[in-house]
C-alpha cells in the first residue's frame, strides 16, 4: 500500500523563473504551476548576482501571489550559497532548491 504524507508538497510541475527578467516574475503567477521556482543560480550572468539577491523578497511575494508555492535556486559554490540562503530568508519563499552536483 502506497503511504503519501500530507504534509509534503505535491507539485504536478514547477516552473523555472530567471529572478532578473522582470517580465517573467510578472507574469509567472499566471502560467498555473504548482511551484515556481526563482533562479539564481544558471539563469543569473555572475554579474548581476548581488542584484538578483535583492530582487528575491519581491518576486517571491509576485510570484506567490497566484497560490503557488515559491522556491528558490541557490548557486554553488559554497560562498554563494550562503548569500543566496539568506537572500531567500523571509516570509514569502518557502523552500530551497540545491542546485546540481554535476558540473
Amino acid at each position: 500500500m502506497a503511504y503519501m504524507r500530507s504534509d509534503l508538497p505535491a507539485w504536478r510541475s514547477l516552473l523555472f523563473v530567471p529572478i532578473v527578467r522582470e517580465k517573467f516574475v510578472a507574469s509567472a503567477h499566471t502560467r498555473g504551476a504548482d511551484g515556481i521556482i526563482l533562479d539564481l543560480e544558471d539563469s543569473v550572468p555572475e554579474a548581476e548576482k548581488a542584484r538578483a539577491r535583492e530582487l528575491v523578497p519581491t518576486a517571491a511575494r509576485e510570484v506567490g501571489k497566484g497560490g503557488a508555492d515559491v522556491l528558490v535556486r541557490i548557486n554553488r559554490p559554497w560562498h554563494q550559497a550562503f548569500r543566496d540562503v539568506e537572500a531567500a530568508a523571509g516570509p514569502d519563499a518557502r523552500r530551497l532548491r540545491a542546485p546540481s552536483i554535476c558540473a
